[in-house]
């Protein structure tokens, strides 16, 4: 890490220059391997530069295997930025190249990392099915390293079922395939205390995120840090414990900021708008969540975007704008019906329902439900590999 720190000003000219000179074996190879340290840095553009630099030498040489891990890369690229469609797309490509050229595992890894991208989506079943493909071909092979990875992220698919017990089951089972590896091991962790967040059982959940802050800070990863901060401070948001709150959502937000995650960015609004709604302060909310939909709105993720707008509707209901209210649950409607995605239909429909009871219930300024996490730290599962 030190040696490519120190020499990153070197890394894209020197992946174009090989490119120029057609040794596209060199410039793709090199380009996957610095791949895991434009991912920990957040050089976005870096890796963009790199890869496409790459892709293009590969392509004129015929280099299939280059072709896939470069598409697989550039998908690795779009899903830590949160473009989910492009990523699916380029993940599906890489597969494809993966399969005609008889490379398993290849193909494999890239099913894993679009099984992520398509449960990032919320498309829950596809991502089930793909796992599930994955799984089988890294069990036929021996892997129980990747084994342990498909079953983190069916973890996670249960999770956002609301699947309580399936879920702490395969985050449990991806645990015991870790070993040594005090990153995957965190991983499995953060999994366990958000299922536990949502369960209702918030004194596990401080407990477990306490434990995975450990091991991200013993290995100097700040992104695995910001996503256990904004974790920490949802608990205690839920705990009603908002004082102790809002300095772990303001800490993460500037973590967000630092490392160019947008994404991370628009959650930590929408949390602190959390705060300001239960703390009397619907006008602030208001503010913060028209944020968090103008960052969502710049990504292709249409099931956050969903979700905001209806946290949106929740915050003008509060302020007392009921027009501004239905206004944002009926965009939220229109894009869970484009997505075809009936869970979250059916939430938006279950909001607009709540929202119509006669006035006196005091429904416009209860809290945010507890919401499946979209802040799963992109580094686990998205890694690229050459």
């Amino acid at each position: 890490m030190r040696l490519l720190e120190a020499e990153r000003h070197r890394l894209v000219p020197l992946v174009r220059q090989a490119a120029g000179l057609s040794l596209s074996r060199t410039a793709w190879v090199l380009s996957a391997t610095v791949l895991p340290y434009w991912e920990r840095v957040c050089a976005w553009t870096e890796w963009r530069l790199t890869h496409e630099a790459a892709l293009a030498a590969v392509g004129r040489a015929g280099d299939r295997a280059g072709e896939a891990s470069l598409l697989s890369g550039l998908g690795a690229l779009a899903g830590d930025q949160r473009h989910h469609l492009p990523a699916s797309d380029l993940f599906r490509q890489a597969a494809t190249v993966y399969r005609e050229i008889g490379d398993l595992p290849g193909e494999a890894g890239v099913l894993q990392q679009l099984a992520v991208t398509l449960r990032r989506a919320g498309q829950l079943d596809e991502a089930e099915q793909t796992a599930a493909r994955a799984l089988e071909l890294f069990t036929a092979r021996g892997d129980v390293v990747n084994q342990g990875v498909v079953l983190w992220n069916l973890g996670w698919v249960q999770l956002n079922r609301h699947a309580f017990d399936p879920a702490i089951e395969a985050f449990r089972a991806a645990l015991a395939t870790c070993g040594e590896d005090r990153r995957q091991t965190a991983f499995c962790w953060y999994g366990m205390a958000e299922t536990e967040r949502q369960r209702g059982d918030l004194a596990t959940a401080e407990r477990y995120i306490e434990r995975t802050l450990e091991f991200w800070y013993e290995l100097g990863d700040r992104r695995g840090e910001v996503y256990s901060l904004r974790a920490l401070g949802r608990v205690l948001t839920d705990q009603g414990r908002y004082d102790r709150a809002r300095p772990f959502l303001v800490r993460a937000l500037g973590l967000f900021e630092e490392l160019g995650l947008v994404d991370g960015q628009a959650m930590i609004l929408g949390d602190l708008a959390d705060v300001l709604l239960r703390t009397g302060d619907p006008a602030g909310a208001v503010e913060l969540l028209r944020r968090a939909v103008d960052q969502w709105q710049t990504m292709d993720s249409p099931h956050p975007l969903a979700e905001a707008l209806v946290e949106l509707a929740r915050a003008y209901d509060a302020a007392g704008d009921p027009g501004a209210a239905r206004k944002a649950r009926g965009h939220a409607l229109r894009i869970a019906e484009s997505m075809q995605v009936p869970e979250l239909v059916q939430a938006v429909r279950d909001e607009m329902s709540a929202a119509s009871v006669p006035p006196g219930h005091d429904n416009a300024a209860r809290p945010r439900r507890r919401r499946r996490a979209r802040g799963t730290p992109p580094g686990q599962d998205n890694a690229a590999r050459p």
